[in-house]
């Protein structure tokens, strides 16, 4: 079975590892301790990635950031896992130089209302965006 390596943000346990993941549904459920996923393309830093991440994460009880944009602005919630994916549309796994450019875009933050360290991808963009043309 193909495996995906990627990095794994999990602000519930407040980490933020280097992971490989089984490519198939049940694990990415697993993972990501969740019931649907979704799959988005997000500029992080300067560069794109693909995000497996729960569609539902909002909908949870005191969901926790887990990207947030130049502004400190929820992106993303719950667990998120980076990755990258061919032409074909396939997820693939980051090389070294890739995992290490994600690594460093872990940031980690405190609330009032959570006051241990949790890890954050900042700053995070939609492709889309107007954002895509500002200097990081």
């Amino acid at each position: 079975m193909k495996e995906i390596t990627g990095v794994l943000v999990n602000p519930e346990e407040g980490t933020a590892l280097i992971e490989s993941v089984p490519d198939n549904l049940a694990d990415w459920y697993r993972v990501l301790d969740c019931s649907t996923i979704d799959i988005v393309t997000k500029k992080i830093g300067l560069r794109y990635f693909e995000i497996v991440c729960d569609d539902n994460g909002r909908l949870r009880d005191h969901p926790r950031a887990s990207a947030l944009n130049k502004r400190g602005k929820p992106v993303l919630v719950g667990r998120l896992f980076v990755c990258s994916s061919n032409l074909d549309g396939e997820l693939t796994s980051l090389d070294a130089k890739e995992l290490a450019y994600v690594m460093e875009h872990v940031r980690y933050i405190t609330t009032d209302s959570r006051p241990f360290r949790s890890p954050v991808l900042a700053p995070v963009w939609d492709f889309w965006s107007d954002a895509d043309t500002e200097e990081e």
